[in-house]
C-alpha cells in the first residue's frame, strides 16, 4: 500500500473528527432518554496513536444511565498488536517504544438516543500504566500517572440487548497522551 493508503496518526485524526461530528449531528436528530436506569457494556478491538507509539488493542467497558448524566467506566490495552510491537518506532528521533499500555479511566458526561441509536460524550479522571524502553536498550521501565480520559459513543442499537458501534477515545496525560478508536459489541439494557 502507498503512503497516503496506510492508517498514520494524522488519517486517525480525520476519522475522529469526522465521527464526533457525527455525535453532534446524531445528537440534533435523537430524542432524550426517557427511561432511567439502563446499563450495558461492550467490547471491542481497536487502535490507539500518540506522538511516541501507536499500536492495536482490546477494551472492556460498562456505562449506566441512572438519569439526567451517563457514567461510564473503562479499561483499554494497547499492546502493539498481538505480543508484537508498536507500530511506529523512528530510530533517528529515539523515540521511546511504548509497550503493553493501559488505560483505564471512569467518565461523567450527555447522552443523546433514538430508538436505533444513541450518542454520548463524557470525560473524566483515570489512570495509565504500562512498561517503557528506548530504542536499542533490552531494559524497561514501568511506568504509571493520572490522566483526564474522554470517550464518545455511537451506536446502533437495533434490538432492545445488543447493538454495535464505535467508541472514540482520547486521554491527556504527562507521559504519553494517546487518542483512538475500538469498534465494539454491546450487551444491556438498551431500550
Amino acid at each position: 500500500m502507498g503512503e497516503h493508503g496506510r492508517l498514520n496518526s494524522q488519517n486517525l485524526k480525520y476519522i475522529s473528527l469526522l465521527l464526533f461530528a457525527s455525535t453532534l449531528l446524531f445528537a440534533e436528530g435523537g430524542t432524550s432518554i426517557s427511561g432511567y436506569n439502563q446499563a450495558w457494556g461492550n467490547i471491542g478491538m481497536g487502535v490507539a496513536m500518540g506522538p511516541k507509539m501507536a499500536g492495536f488493542g482490546w477494551g472492556v467497558g460498562v456505562s449506566y444511565y441512572p438519569g439526567p448524566f451517563l457514567i461510564s467506566a473503562r479499561y483499554f490495552n494497547n499492546s502493539g498488536g498481538m505480543g508484537g510491537e508498536p507500530l511506529m518506532v523512528d530510530p533517528e528521533r529515539q523515540t521511546v517504544d511504548y509497550e503493553n499500555m493501559v488505560d483505564v479511566g471512569v467518565c461523567i458526561g450527555g447522552i443523546v438516543k433514538s430508538k436505533w441509536g444513541f450518542a454520548s460524550c463524557a470525560g473524566g479522571f483515570g489512570i495509565i500504566t504500562g512498561d517503557r524502553r528506548p530504542i536499542g536498550s533490552c531494559l524497561h521501565e514501568r511506568y504509571t500517572g493520572f490522566n483526564l480520559p474522554m470517550e464518545a459513543q455511537i451506536y446502533l442499537t437495533p434490538t432492545p440487548a445488543f447493538g454495535i458501534g464505535v467508541t472514540l477515545m482520547g486521554n491527556i496525560n504527562r507521559i504519553s497522551p494517546t487518542f483512538g478508536m475500538m469498534v465494539c459489541l454491546q450487551y444491556g439494557l438498551l431500550w
